[in-house]
């Protein structure tokens, strides 16, 4: 393990963005005693400023007891519950009090789905009820998969209309009883569950606390971290599959073929796949080829701005007409975290990386719903929106799908404003992240320390076993940059009760529930999806192991390797567009890289470097383009190989020092330009290394 120097803050304030890079890493976790007093906060971090383990206290990393404690959750649930206890009680007044049939239909129709149909009665009346009854499940799928609020109320509102048209002077008068019951067994069955849940998760966090001490002892014994910046090149087999992401990232904005297309609503929708192409591209420019633009830039870009066309954000028009009732389609202005802070995340990795300002440029984003309905955005007021919206939100966090708030978008999110208080230094992100942090941990867990994934921002109920362990992996990766201490304990939790290695060293992830077994890429259920989210999760965390593992179950059983035959890239048969991104990702990440990226980009040496600007595709990989030294004697070291035959290729190179002369290539030298440029070519076969570095003059 490398050596640690641990810092403990006086209070747990949270510090400007500033002062946590230079820090390098900073628990922004706010702790707080049973009276609501905080206590102070610790934390460690590595020589090369990334997390390398526990707190000094590890009373600090156990799961809390205001974990789970729902404090606005409740405020909304019971808010609910008096609202709809009004509803009945009209209704029942209605159905009591009136002597009209039709409105006494209509009342008893406000407490369930369907209950008119009772009061008619009859062949039309029970057949009413039952289809009624059997729609509104598939209704609420539709409100929560796509935002659609109108599927249930149209189907309980129609419903009751219709009965009342039908009602006829005499009504079924036990059918206000009937209704009742149906409304009791739902309430008992779903308080119970509620209650029997609540009692396993006080188990379960005493079970849980007792076990962090040993896994984060093993966690230390076990992990590796990332080195040094300019210390690692990738290996020819990882640049193959990272040609996969190359080049469906590089397709014109109409060509859809080879990425998945079922919907576009939920995880398997094109904006998500975009987004991954320039998180994993993203993640490689920086640690990897920070000097490194030409192709890999410009797929970048292409990913980004074929994000904003009508075919990827189409789905807002509809969400915004049948979830918010509304024909303003702005996909910016208000909820819709899932491309407010994705694609402000993407934006602000592709500015950090390369220097590239033109989507900060005022209206630089023309966002289109349809070809005759676009709105003009840019990367401030990505921004904007998301401080607004988290200012805004009752639980700081704010929904995706029109009131639905989803967890894991909202950490990703938070990476996207992380990033650009990076690149433009404010703090109005910091007025709130100790309450972000606080309501995460009350709202979106449970009492032992399991996330959320999910919650309704109008009622503050969520859809019970939705998914599990894949949630807590997923969140564990998202929240590393600014939430490490929860990160970690998210992830040594899952690992101790998920991953399971037999006899001859084949790793399985158990313990799974709902859309934990479903490739989240393109629905499918199979093993790969939760072994892949498992790779790039213990990737991030210096796992080689189980990282390793996943890869090799999946490579070898469940999606196997295919190879393209024009350029040599690839993939894995089978898996959904946006997994493979990150099974990519976690076959090159190693620990710490995420939090890396997001915290602090490519190091300062690399950004002021010279630049390899040009190469062509697929004849030129690059496995490494770094810049190690600061001016006056910038180097520039690439690391090369031929991507299809061997040959000479031209190589294009800017931000040299204009009329240097520089060494580096056996029997050659180059020079540079008045403006800093130059070309030189390069003969490939196999791994090519070159060290460009300035003649002394």
């Amino acid at each position: 393990m490398s050596s640690t120097v641990t810092l403990t803050a006086s209070t747990p304030t949270i510090a400007p963005f500033s002062e946590i890079k230079n820090a390098q890493t900073h628990n922004t976790k706010s702790q707080f005693n049973a009276t609501g007093e905080s206590k102070k906060p610790s934390w460690s971090l590595d020589k090369n400023g990334r997390f390398a383990d526990c707190p000094g206290d590890i009373s600090e990393f156990l799961i809390p007891d205001h974990a789970g404690a729902s404090t606005t959750t409740n405020a909304l649930q019971w808010r609910a519950k008096k609202t709809y206890a009004a509803i009945a009680a009209l209704g029942l007044t209605l159905f009591y009090g009136s002597e009209n049939p039709k409105l006494r239909t209509a009342g008893i129709s406000l407490l369930f789905p369907g209950a008119g149909y009772l009061a008619v009665g009859g062949v039309l009346g029970y057949s009413g009820f039952l289809i009624t009854a059997a729609l509104f499940p598939l209704c609420m799928v539709a409100w929560f998969g796509a935002g659609g609020l109108a599927f249930p109320l149209a189907d309980w509102i129609f419903s009751g209309l219709i009965a009342t048209y039908f009602a006829g002077p005499q009504l079924v008068e036990s059918s206000a009883v009937t209704t009742l019951g149906l409304v009791g067994v739902v309430y008992t069955y779903l308080a119970t569950r509620s209650s029997c849940e609540e009692a396993a998760e006080v188990e379960k966090k005493a079970r849980r606390n007792d076990l962090l001490h040993k896994a984060n002892k093993k966690w230390e014994v076990e992990t590796t971290m990332a080195g040094p910046p300019g210390s690692r090149e990738l290996t020819l087999d990882q640049l193959r599959f990272l040609q996969w992401i190359l080049e469906l990232a590089m397709q014109d904005h109409d060509d859809y073929s080879n990425m998945t297309n079922i919907d576009q609503f939920q995880p398997a929708a094109f904006r998500y796949q975009l987004y991954e192409f320039v998180n994993c591209l993203g993640t490689y420019q920086c640690h990897y080829a920070p000097n490194f633009h030409g192709y890999l830039s410009a797929a970048q870009r292409n990913a980004i701005e074929k994000s904003i066309t009508p075919k990827v954000l189409g789905f807002w028009r509809w969400e915004s007409l049948w979830g918010k009732f509304t024909t303003n389609y702005d996909p910016v202005i208000k909820d819709n975290i899932m491309v407010t802070g994705f694609l402000a995340l993407a934006i602000g990795l592709y500015q950090r990386n390369t220097g590239d300002t033109r989507y900060s440029k005022q209206k630089a984003l023309d966002m289109k719903i349809t070809d005759q309905k676009s709105y003009k955005h840019d990367y401030h007021s990505l921004y904007k929106a998301l401080i607004n919206n988290w200012s805004e939100s009752k639980f700081v966090l704010y929904p995706c799908e029109p009131n639905w708030i989803y967890s894991m978008c909202n950490l990703e999110s938070y990476a996207g404003a992380t990033v650009y208080e990076d690149i433009y230094p404010t703090e109005r992100s910091q007025q709130f992240l100790q309450d972000f942090y606080r309501h995460f941990e009350e709202d979106f867990f449970t009492q032992g320390g399991s996330c959320i994934p999910i919650k309704s921002a109008i009622t503050g109920f969520t859809i019970p076993g939705l998914c599990g362990s894949m949630a807590d992996t997923s969140n564990s990766l998202f929240c590393s940059p600014f939430m490490p201490t929860l990160a970690k304990r998210i992830w040594l939790i899952t690992k101790e009760e998920n991953v399971r290695f037999d006899q001859d060293g084949k790793i399985d992830i158990i313990n799974l529930k709902g859309a934990d077994v479903i490739d989240g890429g393109n629905y499918e259920k199979n093993s790969r999806g939760p072994l892949g989210v498992f790779a790039i999760t213990a990737a991030e965390w210096g796992d080689k192991k189980v990282s390793e593992a996943c890869l090799k179950r999946i490579d070898e059983e469940f999606a196997p390797v295919e190879v393209t035959p024009k350029t040599g890239s690839k993939r894995n048969k089978g898996m959904g567009t946006t997994t493979s991104g990150m099974l990519t990702r976690a076959r090159f990440m190693d620990g710490g890289d995420w939090a890396s990226l997001v915290r602090h980009g490519p190091a300062k040496t690399a950004l002021a470097g010279p630049v390899l600007d040009s190469a062509p595709y697929p004849q030129v990989l690059v496995a490494k383009a770094f810049s190690h030294t600061s001016k006056p004697s910038q180097d520039l070291e690439l690391v090369l190989y031929n991507g299809k035959e061997e040959g000479v290729f031209q190589l294009g190179l800017t931000k040299l020092q204009p009329g240097v002369t520089y060494t580096g290539l056996p029997g050659q030298t180059i020079t540079a330009d008045g403006a800093g440029n130059a070309e030189l070519s390069v003969a490939l076969n196999g791994r090519t290394r070159i060290h460009l570095q300035p003649i002394a003059q």
